[in-house]
């Protein structure tokens, strides 16, 4: 949920601030780029500490990090501290969807699919609950007083998060659910060396490079709506109020999504899974593209939503899939760092492309494509066989 919140409420502080200080939508979409290039490196960091410390003390740091991060913005009169303090809380933000996903894996065995679908829900009712909520805040008490307390919220959120983590169930004694060996020894994380050779040998894969070539095609589509949706509709011709309700729904859906995917996967494939939400939010964007109409927003939100959101989980997943569970938390580490790094220029380029065309369409045009490539592409790949692998 704290990641959720983290993601999607910066397009509700896009205009209050593009029109306090007269910034371009280009210049301000700087800001959310900066927050996705500090996620990068800080989604290896986090996985391969975690990885050899649990992911409890990690979460906890994060927690004070995005913390620092909204109080220091409240004060901003400039937009480089802005965009300092932005990736202060994207180094934060790295930590608090892999590690979970990480986690939630190594303690189920049957039914990896849906708890991984369950988990991951937790992104979409944060952009449910804090989009209109920093909505209200900033209409209520301003901008300034908005990010104050988001910040506290969310920070606190998230530290009550960490404190319920728990590594994996052999640290504790037990099997993970629906496990058929009969007998387990207590373990902690798994050694750093054994993390280091594992992580090695899998970038040195061509299914390592693969998979997160498929991750890129999602996130790079995936990570304009943030920034964009909000300043899109109200382009549109919906109020400020409703456009952060429909950014919460877009984020909401993604709760459905990815139970009701993770689900699917678990029967049909996590593969097919994945080329059916990418092929089903293709057509989406292109009736966001060519029906103008406001109604067609939330047609796009509900729809979108849902299976953008299964293909979040669905992705997460694919990294067990292919290698297994040793060195999880840095693999994953990895694979985002590597997407939200190709993604993190499309908030900048939407910015860009509207200040040049006057309009989103020949961005959307590229998401387009981006997801019938993804479609496609998944299709195509195949795990290795390997013993590790679920």
């Amino acid at each position: 949920m704290a990641n959720g919140g983290l993601f999607w409420i910066f397009g509700i502080f896009f205009k209050p601030l593009s029109n306090e200080f007269g910034w371009s939508r280009g210049e301000l979409s700087l800001v959310n780029t900066a927050f996705l290039m500090a996620y990068a490196p800080g989604a290896i960091l986090w996985g391969k500490v975690a990885d050899r410390f649990g992911p409890r003390q990690v979460l906890w740091l994060a927690s004070l990090m995005v913390l620092a991060g909204y109080l220091g913005s409240s004060r901003i009169d400039t937009r480089t501290p802005l965009v300092l303090y932005y990736a202060l809380m994207g180094l934060g933000t790295s930590a608090t969807l892999s590690l979970p996903v990480a986690t939630v894996q190594r303690w189920f065995e049957k039914k990896r699919g849906l708890m991984l679908g369950i988990v991951a829900a937790g992104t979409g009712i944060g952009a449910l609950v804090f989009a209109p909520l920093t909505s209200r805040l900033i209409f209520s008490y301003e901008w300034r007083n908005a990010y104050i307390i988001i910040g506290i919220i969310l920070s606190l959120w998230l530290a009550m998060g960490a404190y319920l983590m728990a590594h994996s169930p052999e640290a504790k004694g037990l099997l993970p659910y629906g496990a058929k060996e009969s007998s387990v020894s207590p373990a902690s994380p798994a050694p750093e060396s054994k993390n280091e050779i594992r992580t090695r040998q899998a970038l040195k894969t061509k299914a390592f490079w693969s998979l997160a070539a498929l991750h890129i095609l999602t996130f790079t589509s995936t990570l304009f709506f943030p920034t964009h949706l909000v300043p899109l509709a109200t382009d549109r011709g919906v109020s400020a109020a409703f456009a952060a309700q429909a950014l919460g729904l877009l984020g909401a859906m993604g709760v459905p999504g990815r139970v009701l995917m993770g689900a699917v996967a678990d029967r049909i494939g996590w593969m097919k899974s994945i080329a059916i939400v990418n092929f089903m939010a293709a057509s989406t964007i292109l009736g966001l593209i060519f029906v103008e109409a406001p109604w067609m927003l939330y047609v796009f939100v509900i729809i979108f939503g849902f299976f953008n959101g299964g293909n979040m989980a669905l992705l997460s997943g694919t990294v067990a899939l292919f290698f297994g569970f040793v060195s999880l938390g840095e693999l994953l580490g990895y694979t985002l760092a590597i997407s939200v790094l190709a993604g993190s220029g499309s908030p900048l380029l939407g910015g860009l492309v509207y200040d040049m065309a006057g309009n989103y369409q020949p961005f959307l045009f590229f998401a387009l494509a981006c997801f019938l490539t993804g479609g496609v592409y998944s299709l195509m790949l195949k795990a290795p066989n390997t013993k590790s692998s679920p």
